[in-house]
């Protein structure tokens, strides 16, 4: 189960992400977003059918 700090943010990608992509374009996603991946904050991402939802969260020790 994944704990949200209550100072978290949600951020949600604009364009869909391909059900390839790994947790390294992930993080290239948010930073071309001038956004920082490690900063405990959420980011949403939606695959390319709009049909799931990936949510990166970084938890101090690891990515989830």
């Amino acid at each position: 189960m994944i704990c949200i700090p209550p100072q978290a943010r949600v951020f949600a990608h604009p364009k869909p992400i391909t059900a390839e992509s790994d947790t390294d374009d992930l993080i290239s996603a948010c930073k071309a977003m001038g956004l920082d991946p490690y900063s405990g904050d959420l980011f949403a991402f939606k695959d390319v059918e709009a049909t799931r939802i990936g949510v990166l969260a970084y938890d101090g020790h690891g990515f989830e």
